[in-house]
């Protein structure tokens, strides 16, 4: 992939914020949402991820990024929470 169609958002502090600046910032450059979009992430947020994708209109392919399998058990908790707390509130 060429270096300049790869973007950093680097003013959100959710994960729906993040989607939305980053939806954003790819309308304004003369992209397109529709076609798919590749999100790296943690590998224990991808579910979260692309639920919020999908609610603010981007079509996106998740690659996942290596989690130290020592921090799993603090990540995973957090995420679990993370994504009712999404479900409740994001929707």
């Amino acid at each position: 992939m060429a270096a300049e169609r790869i973007y950093l958002e680097d003013r959100a502090s959710s994960t729906l914020e993040n989607l939305r600046y980053s939806r954003d910032i790819i309308l304004a450059t003369g992209g397109n949402t529709d076609r798919g979009v590749a999100v790296v992430t943690s590998n224990f947020h991808l579910l979260r991820v692309r639920l919020l994708a999908k609610r603010v209109g981007m079509r996106v392919r998740c690659v996942p990024a290596p989690t130290p399998w020592y921090l799993l058990p603090n990540v995973c908790l957090r995420e679990y929470f993370a994504l009712i707390k999404s479900l409740l509130a994001d929707w």
